[in-house]
């Protein structure tokens, strides 16, 4: 190829080199003997090379003896970018010859390309001597960094050279190489004349190269490596005194403490620089290196070089350190096309399926804090490292402690421990009690679990138990609590429920489809039952259990149950026997009623009429059946006093009767919950079961009336019918035969009186008598006494949003007047007619409502109302202004007039100031009770007769007398208002008078007498 280095002149030209050639001679010659004094010096360092390629050390001698003054020259030529003479005797090991070459003048240079220096030649292949030398003669050179930014302590970790790594690492190099570098953490530092992590263009250091390698010894010698370091945050000499200042001690005292030498400052100065001061490896274990940014750790583990492992955890290596790609660390994809899900040292070690290595990791405290070493041992179906990774996950339970009453007596301890004369209680069971929690909060989740996997998790904190002959019983028996949730699993050992130290399991969104069944019992009279003597929470929500065993409802400590969002279509009855379960919660299955007891199924409901005359027949006849079956009437013992004449008047009146006999074995339910269900009315029979019930919630069902007030029960203090079809407010039963509203479901009224040998009384309701009793009363006297109310008192939140109604009613029949003050009185209480006397919060938002009565202020104890979302209401009444207590007012979609509107709208207003306002106006509204009264009509037709009638019908005496015919108001002194005949003589013209109209019985809440303006027009012809 022919080279042109210069662009060929133009026509008329000439060259620089022809100028020169002009005015100075002999520039060409001069030229051309430069060029063959170079062309010696090649001839002989191309013969120079060869003997020193071909390790002619004669040769090289005689050769560089011949050079004379240029051999210094020669020796460091590099020709055509080729390697130096040195480099090539230190690459090849010949250490006479590479003496011989220093000696000729050879330097330490490094490759103008590569950056290869005769150093890293030398401890690249492993020649000790050559490379003790190139230290000696050229030190720097181990701080030159080759193309690939390797140092010569990266050369030495990739050949394995371990005498030249100790070399390097121990030479005594000149002070000026040193160099001050620190720890990770910025606490220590430390003088070395290299970076010992000094990372290459691929991030590697040599702690990770001889970690990728498996080389135990390199790695050995590198972490053996200790020097001197120093802490960066030295404090001052004159920082503040931690010790008082001794103008505040009094001499005596300073005397004693001189003597003492208590103060000791210069032994405290000693312990001070000792604790600034030590012996530390300048190798930096948890560094991200590689391409994959992984520690030394993590790639020990992925060579499976367990003896490297071991070394790096004994050392100090950090287990729980996550790999991240140096591309985007918050890209999921990237860390995913790297590692996969085994981007900790625990999940690679459990995708190769290594349990030493495992086993190893958690012994220095490694965790699975994602997941993702669980996920690869599922995934893989090794039982034995999934096994190991969930005893890791068992912790000990500081609230709970075991249940010793529950464990095996001595006598049959003895039987499985043959020497058990010397042997403690606590070797015997364990001390320990324990959490296992396997919840998933991760991605992650269980198929099944094993009985063995709990009892290794309660080994790890009861390691005593080891070699127990009963292990596997004895241990389960320290488990307090235990969280299986947010699982896949199916189906639940049975052994769970024979735990007796349990009180609290969660077994929530998991796809169990039952509960195993209770294992039958030794004694063949006892039925199967769970023992769990101490299981208090269960919590089995968001599965897919289609039956509930009615061995749940046995268990003699549960208090709360929540089985919501499941597919049950009944429960069993034995949920009311439950002895002191408080709180269920079956929301979102399928239910459409509530148990009742069998004989009081919807075919064989009896007519009021036949309960009260069966038990008059046959009394003796029925025998057991008639003993099982739940009776609807109340038997009494009556002692006649002959105070009352006709019958015996029941009054609403149910504190009397628990304070005189309290029922034993009911239901001690406090909170149900049965929202998002199939029911279309309350269940009648949850007076009756639910005599403790508190709070019910019945939301999201497809209620459309609130029933009738005796169907809640008298206890109840909170209500949720929100999100429901419900239109109409309570009412009262209706008195018909084979009604469900009038039985009594109660299971243990019967078995009260079974024991009993009086002979009870029956009080019946005649006909004949419904005259003298008004229609509440004769409820009253129908219903079993779980339904002998009339009120709820004690409900203090309903909430009825979303729902159709399109008024608010606050009693059954919402009409107060004293046509009906006599009903109430019969009963025997105060004369309210609120069915929510005490209510402090009613949400009845989002209805069809199109005024607020006036009389809602009748409830004193309001202090939250929710009305929005109503939009036919346009105006607020006055009389809210009374409510005294209400703090929260909530109009929102209310399509309220000014000023209310303005008012609530600029939110400038509280709910105390809107009522304050509603109160002003209340305040200053005045009844005015007059009218005017004008009566027409053609002459003769009666007029003023009707008129006059009035005056005397309904007016009082004192009106009457005032009030004559307006013949007499004109002056005349006889009674002219009669005619001959004995009528009314014409009005002429028009009377104007006066009539005050005034009820002889005066009503709760009448506005007093009215006063009518009188006008009786003069008759006209037509």
């Amino acid at each position: 190829m022919d080279w042109s280095f210069v662009d060929k002149p133009k026509a008329g030209t000439e060259t620089a080199l022809d100028a020169c050639d002009y005015f100075i001679d002999e520039v060409i010659e001069v030229t051309k003997c430069l060029d063959a004094r170079e062309q010696v010096r090649l001839i002989k360092h191309r013969e120079l090379r060869q003997a020193v390629t071909a390790g002619d050390e004669r040769t090289v001698r005689v050769l560089l003896e011949a050079l004379g003054s240029e051999r210094q020259i020669i020796v460091n030529m590099a020709p055509a970018g080729a390697n130096t003479l040195l480099f090539l005797a230190s690459q090849s090991g010949f250490e006479s010859i590479t003496n011989h070459l220093l000696d000729a003048g050879a330097d330490g240079r490094s490759h103008t390309v590569t950056k290869y220096s005769p150093l890293y030649a030398a401890v690249h292949h492993g020649h000790y001597n050559i490379t003790k030398i190139m230290l000696e003669r050229f030190p720097d050179l181990v701080q030159q960094s080759t193309v690939e930014k390797w140092l010569p302590i990266h050369a030495a970790c990739i050949n394995g050279h371990i005498n030249l790594l100790e070399l390097l690492m121990h030479h005594q190099y000149p002070e000026h190489l040193y160099g001050v570098y620190r720890d990770e953490e910025g606490v220590w530092e430390w003088r070395l004349p290299f970076d010992p992590n000094a990372q290459d263009v691929t991030g590697q250091t040599s702690l990770y190269i001889a970690s990728i390698l498996g080389n135990k010894s390199l790695v050995s010698a590198l972490l053996k490596w200790k020097i001197k370091a120093y802490k960066t945050c030295l404090q001052s000499p004159q920082s503040a005194p931690i010790t008082p200042t001794r103008k505040r001690i009094s001499f005596g005292i300073q005397a004693i403490m001189s003597k003492l030498n208590i103060s000791g400052d210069s032994e405290q100065m000693g312990v001070k620089e000792e604790s600034f001061e030590c012996e530390k490896c300048p190798i930096n274990l948890n560094l991200l290196c590689g391409a994959a940014r992984e520690t030394a750790l993590l790639a020990a583990v992925r060579g499976s070089f367990l003896d490297v492992a071991s070394v790096l955890l004994q050392n100090g290596a950090n287990p729980n350190i996550v790999a991240k790609p140096v591309e985007d660390q918050n890209d999921p994809k990237c860390t995913e096309e790297i590692y996969g899900i085994s981007n900790v040292p625990i999940a690679e070690a459990c995708k190769q399926k290594s349990l030493a290595m495992v086993e190893l990791l958690l012994k220095y405290g490694a965790r699975d804090d994602n997941g993702s070493a669980l996920s690869v041992a599922i995934v893989s179906e090794d039982e034995a490292i999934l096994n190991r990774l969930l005893a890791k996950r068992v912790h000990p339970d500081s609230d709970y402690k075991i249940n010793k009453k529950g464990l095996p007596t001595p006598v049959e301890v003895n039987v499985f421990l043959p020497s058990a004369n010397n042997i403690s209680y606590s070797t015997m069971f364990p001390n320990t009690a324990t959490i296992i929690d396997w919840h998933n909060n991760t991605n992650v989740q269980l198929p099944f679990v094993r009985v063995n996997w709990m009892v290794n998790g309660v080994l790890q904190l009861n390691p005593k138990l080891q070699g127990h002959p009963k292990m596997t019983a004895v241990a389960l028996t320290a488990i307090t609590r235990i969280d299986f949730s947010h699982n896949q699993l199916t189906n639940l050992p049975v052994e769970i429920f024979g735990l007796i130290s349990l009180k609290y399991l969660n077994i929530a969104q998991n796809k169990i489809t039952q509960l195993p069944p209770a294992p039958s019992s030794d004694s063949p009279c006892c039925k199967p039952a769970y023992n769990c003597p101490v299981l208090e929470e269960l919590y089995v929500q968001d599965n897919q259990v289609i039956n509930l065993p009615s061995e749940i409802f046995h268990l003699p400590a549960l208090t709360i149950l929540d089985i919501s969002n499941n597919k049950l279509q009944e429960l069993p009855f034995d949920m009311w026997k439950a002895p002191k379960l408080r709180e269920l919660n079956i929301a979102f299955n399928l239910l459409k009623d509530l148990p009742v007891p069998p004989m009081q199924t919807s075919s064989s409901q009896l007519s009021l009429d036949k309960l009260e005359l069966e038990p008059f027949a046959n009394l003796e006849t029925y025998g057991s059946d008639y003993k099982n079956k739940p009776s609807t009437l109340t038997f009494h013992h009556l002692l006649h006093r002959n105070i009352w004449s006709n019958n015996l008047e029941i009054t609403d009146n149910d504190m009397k009767w628990s304070e005189a006999k309290k029922e034993e074995g009911v239901s001690q339910l406090n909170s149900l919950n049965i929202a998002n269900n199939l029911f279309t009315s309350i269940p009648a029979a949850l007076p009756c079961l639910a005599v403790n019930l508190t709070r019910l919630n019945m939301s999201y069902n497809s209620l459309r009336s609130m029933g009738h007030v005796t169907s809640y029960p008298s206890t109840l203090k909170q209500l949720d019918l929100s999100h429901n079809e419900i239109s109409c407010w309570p009412s009262l039963p209706r008195i018909a035969e084979a009604d469900p509203h009038l039985l009594c479901y109660s299971f243990v009224a019967q078995n009260q009186t079974e024991g009993s040998e009086e002979i009870p009384s029956f009080s019946k309701h005649h006909s004949s008598n419904s005259n003298n009793s008004s229609f509440r009363s004769t409820v009253l006297k129908s219903v079993c006494r779980h339904r002998r109310h009339l009120r709820l008192e004690s409900l203090r939140t309903l909430i009825l949003a979303d729902n159709l109604l399109t008024r608010i009613q606050l009693s059954t029949d919402d009409v107060f007047n004293e046509a009906d003050d006599s009903d109430w009185s019969i009963v025997g209480v105060t004369k309210s007619k609120l069915i929510f006397p005490n209510l402090s919060m009613l949400d009845i938002s989002n209805n069809c409502l199109r005024e607020i009565p006036i009389s809602l202020h009748e409830l004193s104890s309001l202090s939250v109302l929710n009305i929005s979302g109503n939009i036919g209401i346009t105006d607020l009444p006055p009389h809210l202004g009374l409510l005294t207590r209400l703090w929260n007012l909530n109009t929102r979609g209310c399509l309220l007039q000014d000023p209310l509107k303005s008012m609530i709208e600029s939110k400038k207003y509280k709910t105390m100031d809107i009522i304050g306002y509603l109160k002003s106006i209340y305040e200053d509204a005045q009844s005015y009770a007059r009218m005017k009264l004008m009566v027409v009509g053609v002459q003769g037709i009666g007029k003023t007769t009707l008129l006059d009638l009035l005056r005397q019908g309904a007016g009082s005496q004192k009106s009457r007398a005032a009030e004559n015919h307006w013949a007499k108001r004109m002056g005349h002194t006889k009674n002219l208002s009669k005619t001959q005949k004995g009528s009314n003589i014409s009005t002429v013209g028009v009377d104007i008078g006066t009539w005050i109209c005034e009820k002889r019985k005066k009503a709760p809440g009448s506005h007093g007498p009215v006063v009518f303006r009188t006008w009786d027009f003069g008759g006209q012809k037509e």
